[in-house]
């Protein structure tokens, strides 16, 4: 993963029109899907600087911001000290102002989860060639490629048995392609690896739901909340 200095993370950042909304126009999209692909291969200060094109493109639009709230957040969980704690500043001030545009803005809200949240979920660190799969999983997914991105978070899971979050991104490809029963697998899998990731059980609800298992997905959702209660 690449770093990016603070001094070149300043954001000129503009102010809110009229009719706001979360998603970016037509001009924006584009430049807010690179911004995310290039998020996604590790790529901090390039990724900021295309969100910022989208957002002078669409003023209106929370998530060029949201997206670059995400970057220094994860910029920030590389960086030690001082540098840290500015980049956790930048990262909170840059998703209220995505708020202010978009209040229902989901990556602002939990960008916001995060930085408020005192203590890290306790979830598995990968190894280095498990998180280098996901990362190209990660890439292919951004680009509509499902399919293949799950060969990847298959191939990611398959180096790092630990690594639960490999299978939620396997169960993913599945539910985002409308395959319920496969994506309630893989989150399954999830949660019997790792029984606090709360991300997995929520996963989990949401596919139960899906095929009308209503009672086993309200006990899910639970079980998300007692895993991770914040």
């Amino acid at each position: 993963m690449k770093t990016v200095r603070s001094a070149s993370l300043l954001l000129a950042l503009v102010c809110a029109a009229s009719q706001a909304s979360v998603k970016p126009n037509a001009a924006a999209a584009p430049l807010q899907q690179e911004g995310t692909s290039l998020f996604a291969q590790g790529k901090y200060k390039d990724a900021i600087a295309k969100y910022q094109e989208a957002a002078k493109a669409d003023p209106t639009a929370s998530e060029p911001l949201s997206g670059i709230a995400n970057v220094l957040m994860a910029a920030a969980s590389q960086a030690q000290g001082d540098a840290r704690m500015r980049l956790r500043q930048q990262s909170e001030s840059v998703a209220r102002q995505a708020l202010t545009l978009g209040p229902d803005d989901p990556l602002a809200q939990e960008v916001l989860r995060v930085l408020l949240e005192d203590r890290p979920a306790p979830l598995h660190v990968p190894t280095p060639a498990a998180w280098k799969a996901m990362q190209e999983g990660e890439v292919l997914f951004q680009a509509g490629k499902p399919a293949e991105a799950l060969v990847k978070y298959e191939e990611s899971a398959r180096l790092d048995p630990l690594y639960s979050t490999a299978e939620v991104n396997a169960g993913d490809s599945f539910f985002v392609q409308k395959k319920w029963p496969e994506a309630e697998e893989h989150f399954r899998k999830a949660t019997e690896i790792e029984p606090l990731n709360g991300q997995a059980w929520r996963f989990l609800s949401d596919a139960l739901q899906w095929q009308q298992k209503l009672n086993a997905a309200e006990a899910a959702l639970f079980s998300g909340i007692a895993a991770q209660p914040n």
